[in-house]
């Protein structure tokens, strides 16, 4: 097996601004600085939805889509703040991107060879960046098999699973941060959702191999927490993908992966981290030494009330 230093990506050798943070970054401070220069903090949200449930063209299932969405949104109207999205092409659930929005083809590893994946760049009504990443054609069958949003999170047959999935878009969307595109480079990104584990020891692993690159820049990470769900969930280590992270563990625990490889946690309540530190949770003995460093927040979130209408957005047994 090839070593992860094998990786190579295609860069875009122009010349680009780049801005590292280092780790324990000053989130405040930072802002502030960058208000002054006129260079608003870039933040990428990586997800595996995006947007209200049950509307035409948009792909999402739940409260992670529909939080993500209004965030955004939010985001956008602080001028200091660049916030965009990146998430899969789900080719049966999107309309097919054209050649005119394909920015970029970025290289990476999965199942034991590198791949290359397109990266599309949309506009949504709100004006929020969101880039499609899709998958080489030899594995496009890993999203092209969903048919319907319902199956995002779910195994769909043997050629549509979703650790697979995940695995691979994973990889698509770390070796992206570490680029960016023309001048938007990440300062932060920040991933939604139990399954994106991987994103932040892909990027950890970057950082230690091409640190000193002025053509890779170095993301902060931050992982959200939207719900407990299968936050104690595992992995036998056979049934990951190899994604040129060495497994050191027989077993890959979920919230161990998030816990040891992002730079900060941010829960949507305060209640839910003192429920993950608390001495009945199966997360406690890895979160509780991040909540000790201060490397954990809570900053409650919610949907806009004028955008989310429950008989639209809600399927009919909830009506």
């Amino acid at each position: 097996m090839r070593s992860f230093k094998d990786l190579l990506f295609e860069v875009n050798l122009e010349a680009k601004e780049r801005l590292s943070l280092p780790v324990g970054f000053d989130l405040i401070q930072i802002k502030n600085k960058n208000s002054e220069n006129k260079n608003p903090l870039k933040v990428l949200h990586v997800s595996l939805e995006y947007g209200m449930p049950n509307q035409p063209g948009i792909v999402a299932v739940g409260g992670i889509g529909s939080v993500l969405k209004s965030l955004t949104v939010a985001q956008q109207q602080q001028t200091d703040i660049d916030s965009r999205v990146i998430m899969p092409y789900y080719p049966k659930l999107q309309d097919e991107p054209n050649e005119t929005q394909k920015i970029l083809e970025v290289t990476h590893w999965f199942n034991r060879e590198r791949v290359q994946s397109t990266i599309y760049k949309t506009i949504n009504s709100q004006g929020v960046v969101i880039y499609l990443a899709r998958a080489a054609e030899k594995y496009e069958n890993l999203f092209s098999g969903l048919t319907t949003a319902a199956g995002i999170y779910s195994d769909i047959d043997k050629s549509c699973k979703f650790i697979e999935r995940v695995a691979y878009f994973s990889g698509a969307a770390a070796a992206f941060a570490m680029l960016g595109e023309n001048t938007y480079i990440p300062h932060i990104v920040q991933a939604h959702g139990w399954g994106l584990c991987f994103v932040g020891k892909l990027i950890l692993e970057y950082r230690k191999i091409y640190g000193n690159d002025q053509q890779i820049c170095s993301p902060s990470t931050i992982f959200t927490v939207h719900s407990a769900h299968n936050g104690d969930g595992s992995y036998d280590f056979t049934e990951v993908p190899d994604m040129g992270v060495v497994k050191a563990d027989n077993i890959i625990s979920v919230t161990k992966e998030i816990a040891e490889n992002y730079d900060h946690l941010v829960y949507v309540s305060e209640q839910l981290l003192k429920e993950s530190i608390s001495n009945g949770s199966s997360f406690k003995s890895y979160i509780h030494a991040r909540y000790l460093l201060g490397n954990t927040s809570a900053i409650l979130n919610n949907i806009h009330a004028d955008e989310f209408d429950p008989a639209l957005c809600l399927p009919k047994k909830f009506a």
